[in-house]
């Protein structure tokens, strides 16, 4: 059974290393410059002090982590080249999403549970994060939009 809670600081190591794997998966598919450094231990920690951070757990084993932000994010003031559906209803960012090795489904099912709990998102699906665009087109396009590149 999957279910997705929230983040405990007992789930730090386990969350760091679904962020190590999901680096490497960066990497190895061209994205040199995202994640850099980031996230750390202290950025894990934060979103779970402010109740940001969830746990994917597939049999009660951490499989998949992302945050869900509610407020304006100052990153998405300005789109080179696109614009947001909607710049008046209030919002939820969802971010740092990641999966240990071998885990699928964890964009849907992290986007799935944020339009639940936030009828408004914003998703950074910038053109350099073809992971992300196959993780989008299953959500209704009033909660997801597009980052521009």
């Amino acid at each position: 059974m999957t279910t997705i809670r929230h983040t405990t600081e007992a789930d730090i190591d386990a969350v760091m290393q679904m962020y190590d794997h999901s680096r490497s998966v960066m990497r190895a598919n061209g994205n040199l410059t995202q994640w850099v450094g980031y996230p750390t231990h202290d950025d894990v920690a934060a979103d779970i002090a402010c109740g940001a951070s969830r746990i994917i757990e597939n049999q009660g084993v951490p499989v998949g982590t992302f945050a869900v932000v509610p407020g304006v994010e100052p990153t998405y003031g300005v789109i080179a080249h696109g614009r947001w559906i909607d710049d008046t209803t209030p919002y939820a960012t969802v971010h740092r999403m990641a999966a240990m090795p071998g885990t699928h489904g964890i964009g849907d099912m992290g986007l799935l549970y944020a339009k639940e709990t936030f009828p408004h998102l914003r998703v950074d699906t910038h053109a350099g994060r073809p992971c992300c665009h196959s993780t989008t087109p299953s959500m209704p396009p009033t909660s997801a939009t597009t980052h521009g590149a």
